[in-house]
């Protein structure tokens, strides 16, 4: 039971059965709490809350954590958010204070190091959180509680990526891939942060696949970063692994220029890629963003060359794109200069011909006026005859 609740994500019940086999008697294994962890998930706004207080639990009762358990608490991490602050800073600092106790009863010969490794002294120790080890603290450096409202302050709890790596270290949990590409998610977006990461999971041994990296230059693009995105295809080469069809697709979004649209296009097809509407729909975006005509029309021609079919996303970057420039033709021109007139002149001669150009496109290419329902892919076609059998059954 506790395992339907869980996965179905109600989390009371999963918590009430969970208190029930405690009352009864029965012992709480480690799935016990993976079906926890997963109920917790479905929280958005506190589930990162209560799975921390499954997690104290758990330890608590020296029920070993197992890969899954990590992964579990990643994804809440990132989906999930901590709540009121004010309950969670009541929830918590019980477990910080018996924590702080247990250390000052411990023997002189346990020192702060056997516990984090790496830490020069236990004035270090107290400034970095972490809610994950035996001897959790909430650190003198954190920020309020209030504030920890995103993933990367939230993974802070957890003693940041390093601090969650230690932990698993030493409970002899050996991370995955799936580990590694959640905490990619979580790290601050800064180059600092992703080459830490990238240089523990080459310690790690892991074997990374190909996601990885695609979310690695996603993540770059996305922040604008597109040297140090297109940098990554090193990372791949050197991993002995192939670019796929979703690499072609987050590099596309740092294609700024039509000359680099046109190396794209090319290394896809010397890959053996076929270009799709998506990754068209891409370039035509930082086609549009850049005002570039002829990049605009490079991308319209290889839709109709490749025999891809526009899709609403596609007419909406396009439909878009008219709406400003005609906005720019109505500007006023009392205030200009001869110069910037004679430019205006030259665009509203460009514009004319490439709306000639785009209703000849639109003729021979018919994209989709709106968006095609899933299931509809896997329909058959009928013809009337048989439309008219169906009817008459």
């Amino acid at each position: 039971m506790l395992t339907a609740f869980g996965r179905c994500g109600d989390l009371s019940t999963a918590f009430s059965l969970a208190d029930k086999m405690v009352d009864q008697g029965l012992s709480l294994t480690e799935d016990t709490f993976n079906f926890l962890l997963q109920a917790c998930i479905a929280d958005k706004e506190a589930g990162f809350r209560h799975a921390l207080m499954v997690w104290r639990k758990l330890m608590s009762r020296h029920v070993k954590p197992t890969l899954y358990s990590f992964n579990l608490l990643l994804r809440c991490t990132k989906e999930c958010g901590l709540g009121d602050p004010d309950v969670a800073r009541d929830l918590l600092q019980p477990f910080v204070v018996e924590s702080r106790l247990k250390r000052e009863d411990a023997p002189a010969t346990t020192s702060i190091g056997s516990v984090v490794a790496d830490e020069e002294s236990s004035s270090l120790v107290e400034t970095r959180p972490n809610l994950l080890g035996h001897y959790p603290c909430l650190g003198s450096n954190l920020l309020p509680l209030a504030e920890v409202n995103t993933p990367e302050n939230r993974l802070l709890l957890l003693g940041g990526p390093s601090g969650l790596l230690q932990v698993m270290k030493e409970m002899w949990v050996d991370p995955d891939i799936k580990t590694f590409t959640q905490l990619l998610h979580l790290i601050p977006p800064t180059l600092a942060a992703e080459k830490s990461l990238v240089e523990a999971l080459t310690r790690s041994g892991v074997v990374v696949d190909i996601d990885f990296f695609n979310m690695l230059i996603k993540k770059r693009s996305m922040r604008g970063d597109y040297k140090n995105g297109r940098q990554v295809l090193q990372l791949i080469r050197a991993a002995k692994l192939y670019p796929d069809i979703v690499t072609f697709g987050v590099l596309a979004l740092g294609c700024r220029t039509k000359e680099e649209a046109q190396a794209l296009l090319r290394d896809m097809k010397e890959a053996s890629f076929r270009v799709n509407d998506i990754i068209l729909g891409t370039l035509l975006r930082q086609a549009t963003y850049q005002s570039h005509f002829g990049y605009v029309l490079l991308i319209m021609e290889t839709a109709r060359r490749e025999e891809v079919t526009p899709g609403p996303q596609f007419m909406e970057h396009l439909r878009k794109f008219e709406e400003r420039a005609w906005e720019k033709l109505k500007q006023d021109d009392k205030h200009h200069s001869a110069e910037e007139v004679k430019k205006k002149d030259t665009f509203r001669k460009i514009f004319r011909m490439y709306r000639l150009r785009c209703k000849q496109w639109e003729e021979q290419v018919k994209p989709q006026t709106k968006a095609e329902h899933p299931w509809e892919q896997f329909g058959a076609k009928r013809d009337r005859k048989q439309q008219k059998q169906a009817v008459d059954l």
